[in-house]
């Protein structure tokens, strides 16, 4: 006998994935995910079917292949850039550090220094 399937709202399906209530509305409109309409406006969504946002796949791909060179690159760039600002951060490092990346990418990091 097959497991209960998980089932909840937009919105929950939304959160699991992380990704925003339209995007999910959109799969259940193209049939990447499974849902039922319930009402007029509501549906009941099969949490354990659909995709994961393929952009998040795409830009978890992405960061895979960033080198310990690339990152003593960009750290290189974004000193200067810091410096040609007078030490303000720049956009570029904020947002390097919203990343995370060097945190997530450690083992390059600590070859790159």
């Amino acid at each position: 006998m097959a497991g209960k399937r998980r089932l909840g709202s937009v919105a929950d399906a939304a959160a699991e994935r992380g990704v925003s209530e339209s995007t999910v509305r959109s799969w259940i409109r193209s049939g990447s995910i499974q849902a039922e309409r319930v009402g007029q406006r509501r549906y009941v969504v099969d949490l354990d079917s659909g995709p994961i946002d393929p952009r998040r796949e795409a830009f978890a791909r992405a960061l895979a292949t960033i080198t310990a060179d690339d990152v003593a690159v960009m750290r290189d760039l974004a000193g200067r850039l810091d410096e040609s600002l007078g030490g303000e951060p720049t956009l570029f490092a904020l947002a390097w550090d919203v990343l995370g990346t060097t945190s997530r990418h450690s083992h390059l990091t600590e070859k790159a220094a």
